[in-house]
């Protein structure tokens, strides 16, 4: 059994390293060839605030809400609780309520368990490992739900130590004199509906009710980080409400459907096209990889399976014209224009494989070599490609990316059904 550790500087670190993590553990992801990078800059730029780890809306209101309950307590009962074990304690509870609600209605109503409640399976046994505070930070500050830089670790240590506002508040809240400012700046730390009571969290169910999707319809509409994002640009060209566009069943087919939409913006049309194009192109890649594992472990049959494939994806390639003098630089220009880093070995591989592919029939053999090549690089003695592998070993590594469209769509469905309510 091997293991991994890591020595962090700052929460900020923790949640990045604990971000990464998060994904090794989610099916697909293995990125054997470094492209990850260049996926996730794709990403940002499309569904800024989104990610996979995300399952429902519900958490998007859920969490400021518990913050604000946690400022409604009396200074001596902030004094005796920490945000942090008040947010834990809140967020077990959170879970069991929706577990409790959803199965009674499930045996008198004969409705569906819903899917997407974090913790279900770890209700009274010590909560879930993985909380939606830290799920959703990322979101709920990009989205203006929660007013401030810090993350969650610093957020809930400031707090608990009873620091000024002006410690947990982003630097630009502006705010009118005329008030008391800790109170008016606690005030605006969080963005939630009025609840009638503090019980809001008994009779809860993982759906959104109007109030809330109207808050987050608000908030994905209005700020301006936001603007040429897929969440944001539906709504705005009113392709939202209409829920044609949410029934794309990957992201494929969303930038296929984007296209043919001149009133979404052309900065989000064209990062959504090159988004797709760059999926295509280095699936070839990990077409390759996969037949180097069949001949690593003597699959002949499939390892023949996996060169028609390529084969296939080669012609489509040709006359998809994925590999022009543009394709690089459409490639990295997310990561340019996010300021994200993308590793030398990376930038190398890619401009490499886009050379070799736009070359006339290159042979396979050089191919393989490239991608094995990069796979050491990027992973050395730990590529599979080194390691002993057990025979039934399937696809490895990414296939189509998806770009978090899958867990986006879930949630902007959710949005759509509670303004309907």
């Amino acid at each position: 059994m091997s293991s991994v550790g890591w020595i962090d500087f700052s929460s900020t670190d923790r949640e990045r390293v604990n971000g990464v993590l998060a994904l090794l553990s989610e099916a697909g992801t293995l990125d054997e060839l470094g492209i990850g990078q260049l996926r996730d800059a794709f990403s940002d730029s499309l569904f800024p605030g989104f990610s996979t780890i995300q399952t429902r809306a519900k958490y998007f209101v859920t969490v400021p809400q518990i913050f604000a309950d946690y400022w409604a307590l009396t200074p001596k009962e902030r004094r005796r609780r920490s945000l942090e074990s008040y947010l834990k304690e809140s967020e077990d509870h959170l879970a069991e309520r929706l577990v409790h609600n959803h199965e009674t209605d499930q045996t008198e109503r004969g409705e569906p368990f819903p899917v997407g409640i974090i913790g279900k399976e770890r209700v009274g046994k010590g909560g879930a490992s993985r909380r939606p505070s830290s799920a959703y930070w990322t979101g709920l500050r990009k989205f203006g739900l929660v007013d401030t830089e810090l993350s969650i670790a610093e957020f809930c240590r400031s707090a608990s130590e009873q620091q000024t506002a002006d410690r947990l508040l982003c630097d630009s809240a502006e705010f009118d004199s005329g008030e008391d400012d800790d109170v008016m700046k606690r005030r605006h730390l969080v963005a939630t509906v009025p609840r009638r009571s503090r019980d809001w969290h008994e009779d809860i169910r993982i759906g959104l009710t109007r109030p809330e999707a109207e808050l987050l319809y608000s908030k994905l509409r209005y700020v301006e980080a936001l603007k040429h994002s897929v969440p944001a640009q539906l709504i705005n060209t009113d392709l939202f409400r209409d829920g044609t566009i949410l029934g794309a069943e990957d992201f494929e087919a969303l930038s296929h459907a984007l296209q043919a939409l001149p009133q979404v913006s052309e900065i989000c049309r064209t990062t959504a096209r090159n988004a797709a194009r760059f999926s295509k192109a280095f699936l070839g890649a990990h077409l390759r990889f996969n037949y180097l594992i069949a001949m690593k472990l003597e699959q002949i049959e499939r390892a023949e399976e996996l060169s028609q494939e390529f084969d296939d994806w080669r012609a489509e390639a040709i006359d998809d014209d994925l590999f022009n003098a543009k394709t690089v630089d459409e490639w990295l220009s997310p990561s340019i224009a996010l300021q994200v880093g993308v590793s030398t070995n990376t930038r190398r591989f890619i401009r490499r494989w886009h050379e070799s592919m736009s070359a006339d029939n290159t042979p396979t053999e050089r191919l393989d070599a490239l991608v094995r090549e990069q796979a050491d690089a990027n992973k050395g003695n730990r590529s599979l490609l080194q390691r002993s592998l057990p025979a039934d070993t399937g696809w490895v590594g990414i296939s189509t990316l998806q770009y978090r469209w899958p867990q986006a769509r879930q949630i902007l469905t959710d949005i759509r059904e509670g303004l309907a309510c």
